[in-house]
């Protein structure tokens, strides 16, 4: 079977309490990590959140929101 390439869009600002835990469960979804990637549209976070979607280990990139 062929699967569609995915990508998952995320919405932050100042979310690294919680986006640890939403990066996990992608993680552990049971779909080729290869065809997956993860959007994080940062509105210019004062924490870490843009480091915490860099260090995913699904293919990532970051779109900063004004």
């Amino acid at each position: 079977m062929k699967f569609p390439k995915v990508s998952i869009i995320i919405i932050t600002y100042n979310s690294s309490r919680t986006l640890p835990h939403v990066l996990s469960s992608i993680e552990m979804q049971d779909y080729p990590h290869e065809l997956i990637e993860i959007v994080g549209v940062d509105g210019n976070s004062k924490d870490n959140t843009v480091e915490l979607i860099k260090k995913s280990k699904i293919k990532s990139r970051i779109v900063q929101s004004p």
